[in-house]
């Protein structure tokens, strides 16, 4: 007991070192190491990324009739982020030894199968989305749009309504892709859910346009919506919109744009006005660039330059 209640002291400490060597003692002196022991190893090493000496430790446990707890291969599921196969394998050992993954392990395998892509293996596990929490930080881990969306799907066919967290974290997927018709019908759905929607979620949409010079008309009616339904445009907000207008040629947009923020009371950050002025100067609209000058008298030295 005294020293399991050592190794448990260290692996709270992540001291992995400390762990191995007094768990080598109690193999040379005593008292044999019990499925406590090695759970307590596994679980240090787990947290401390040494995932190669915790699988040969729990093989060895497999030769020695041993089986570690499941917060220990919960840990060791963490740690094995990027390597989904070892990851569904111990889920699979931990059923076969009757201990029942608990919401750590379940979570810990979504992220590793999303984060790898490999999101059709995780929807395989349906208890690793058994709740609202659980889907959140499957979809922040995915990154990739179609995870993200085939996640989401899947939750709402099981009756697992998403959240305001769970759209936030889809869109902000789609918008890293550029996958703008997926993000605004994300927003759609989360809307008709009746869910409360976050300025983060809009402005991630709208961002997911800047690289399209045809998607300027897209990039204002969201922002047209927030103004309208809310949540209300920020200072992201705003750059995000003007430099997509810019950013397509249509200053004179960009310019109406930035006049309307500043009505609104949104503190415009210098990037904004900078996209806007360098879009003027490159179409010699010298008027509009005068009249912004004038108006923004605190622009920041690149600008001017």
């Amino acid at each position: 007991v005294s020293a399991n209640a050592a190794l448990s002291a260290c692996e709270r400490c992540t001291a992995w070192e400390a762990v191995l060597a007094i768990a080598k003692d109690m193999k040379q002196m005593g008292p044999e190491p019990d499925a406590l022991s090695l759970g307590a190893c596994v679980s240090a090493l787990g947290a401390s990324g040494r995932w190669g000496r915790a699988l040969q430790l729990l093989e060895e446990g497999r030769h020695a009739g041993l089986t570690p707890g499941s917060f220990g291969l919960s840990c060791m599921t963490t740690a094995l982020e990027g390597l989904w196969t070892k990851a569904l394998c111990l889920v699979r050992d931990m059923r076969a030894s009757q201990l029942e993954p608990n919401s750590v392990a379940f979570n810990s395998l979504s992220t590793v199968c999303v984060k790898a892509g490999r999101w059709e293996q995780a929807l395989q596990h349906k208890e690793a989305l058994r709740d609202v929490a659980s889907l959140n930080v499957a979809l922040v881990a995915a990154g990739l749009w179609a995870s993200a969306i085939a996640l989401y799907t899947d939750a709402r066919s099981r009756s697992l309504e998403p959240n305001a967290l769970s759209v936030g974290a889809a869109v902000g997927a789609c918008a890293s892709s550029r996958r703008w018709e997926s993000a605004a019908s994300l927003l759609d759905c989360g809307r008709q859910q009746g869910l409360e929607e976050s300025t983060a979620a809009y402005n991630a949409a709208i961002s997911s346009c800047e690289e399209g010079s045809m998607l300027w008309p897209v990039a204002l009616s969201l922002c047209a919506r927030m103004r309208r339904l809310g949540p209300r445009p920020d200072a992201v907000t705003a750059g995000a919109v003007v430099s997509t207008a810019a950013a397509a040629g249509r200053w004179s947009s960009a310019l109406v744009m930035l006049r309307r923020f500043a009505q609104d009371g949104v503190r415009l950050e210098p990037g904004a006005w900078h996209s806007v002025l360098d879009g003027c100067s490159r179409r010699w609209q010298w008027q509009a660039s005068l009249e912004l000058v004038l108006g923004r008298c605190n622009m920041d030295a690149v600008a001017f330059g």
